[in-house]
């Protein structure tokens, strides 16, 4: 159970034991982990997805990309989430362009924000998104700083955060995440909070991290009730429903510490540092 993260004692024979190594080519920035624990792993100094197989426990692997104007390369993809078992997807934001691929990397849809004419009134530099367990996108806005909803039709007619948006205005967003829920969380780096709306864009409450933690947190991502705050030297679960954090301690175990990426599934803790990716027991 996700609830009883936050209540582990720090002497359990099986807290933060590191499981396996998975060696990676440098520039990994990003992950997702899928249905039978494959990794799916984005790098952006190569401008590729690659698949790691946990059947193999992990030694076989296959990529697509490149910087290519082709449908399987990319310019600077920067995000990958999926939500489902048989589709991924892939922000690039250079080309403002969010790609859909099967689980064998193949390229089977995008949705393309420069040649999209449903909004008319902002146009869409996104730098995040995420997918919510209905199906539904919803897409940060760089430049507005507001989320945008879209559906199979396209923009949905919905937008909500940015500045002017009473207690759920978003000041420097960098990331969203859905739980399965269906609540958005939009984290601000800057604020050191995190607001929730509901999958209509009204705002339900915010978490400030601000006089918690010892250390500023540059993003997060969701797991369970837990939200994982982390920088690239410090990781933090944020208990909701109790309010209690519990530090992971990294420094022994990861070399270089400079953490690119964090992912709780279950009881796995996925760390990534750019070069290597870490897996604990939790």
């Amino acid at each position: 159970s996700y609830v009883s993260y936050c209540q582990l004692p720090q002497n359990d024979s099986n807290y933060m034991r590191l499981r396996h190594i998975i060696i990676c080519e440098n520039g990994g920035v990003d992950i997702d982990i899928k249905n039978k624990n494959n990794i799916y792993l984005l790098n952006k100094k190569k401008n590729k997805i690659y698949k790691y197989l946990a059947d193999t426990k992990y030694d076989s692997v296959y990529s697509i990309g490149g910087t290519s104007t082709r449908s399987e390369g990319f310019f600077h993809p920067v995000k990958i989430s999926s939500k489902n078992r048989q589709s991924i997807f892939v922000l690039d934001d250079v080309k403002r362009k969010l790609v859909l691929l099967n689980t064998n990397l193949k390229n089977i849809g995008e949705l393309n924000f420069l040649e999209n004419e449903e909004i008319n009134t902002e146009e869409i530099f996104p730098i995040a998104f995420d997918i919510s367990e209905w199906g539904d996108l919803f897409v940060l806005n760089y430049t507005d700083n507001k989320i945008y909803k879209y559906n199979e039709k396209g923009f949905a007619n919905l937008s909500f955060g940015g500045l002017d948006y009473g207690e759920g205005q978003l000041l420097n967003p960098v990331n969203i995440s859905i739980n399965s829920q269906n609540f958005i969380f939009a984290g601000d780096s800057s604020g050191q909070f995190v607001k929730v709306f509901d999958i209509y864009g009204v705002f339900q409450y915010s978490v400030s991290t601000q006089k918690l933690f010892s250390y500023r947190w540059k993003n997060f991502s969701i797991a369970g009730d837990n939200i994982v705050f982390f920088d690239n030297k410090n990781i933090t679960l944020y208990h909701l429903p109790s309010d209690e954090i519990l530090s992971l301690p990294l420094n022994e175990k990861i070399d270089p510490l400079d953490i690119k990426d964090v992912v709780l599934k279950g009881n796995s803790l996925y760390v990534l540092n750019g070069n290597n990716l870490y897996l604990f027991s939790i």
